[in-house]
């Protein structure tokens, strides 16, 4: 029975760790004005087999397009490929919890060509905000930026 409880434990351990993002936030905003900015976002969290999966939705502020996206903070690589305008791009996601902290690393190519690698690390501030930490390069141009929604 001992084993049992111990084998639960460390398997919902990666759960326990996800930080606590869910929340509804105005804005999200870059401190470089590197990135749009999205409005009216809401984050939301729950747990499936172990698992902290966050749902995220939002508008763009650049294209007015409302999205809402899932991302199972499982560690696991996840790859898609799809075609848009011809073109076959192919984007390569990781994503894991860090104690506070939840780490997404992103990479992309178009037609096989490097687009995009990025790390981007999630927290929550003491006054409730997130705080985006954004690293990497985007057509082989290096981006540093911080992105808070509140």
């Amino acid at each position: 029975m001992r084993f049992l409880s111990l084998i639960l434990a460390l398997s919902s351990f990666s759960a326990l760790a996800c930080p606590n993002l869910a929340g509804q936030y105005a804005v999200c905003r870059s401190t470089t004005g590197a990135t749009s900015g999205s409005s009216d976002v809401l984050v939301s969290q729950r747990i499936e087999n172990g698992v902290t999966i966050y749902s995220i939705t939002s508008t763009d502020d650049e294209t007015g397009e409302r999205d809402t996206s899932e991302f199972p903070a499982d560690g696991q690589i996840y790859n898609n490929t799809e075609v848009q305008d011809g073109m076959e791009i192919t984007t390569s996601t990781m994503i894991a919890c860090a104690g506070n902290a939840l780490n997404m690393v992103s990479s992309s190519t178009v037609d096989s060509q490097p687009l995009m690698n990025l790390n981007m690390l999630f927290t929550r501030t003491s006054s409730n905000s997130v705080t985006q930490e954004i690293s990497g390069d985007i057509f082989g141009q290096p981006i540093q930026d911080t992105v808070i929604c509140q």
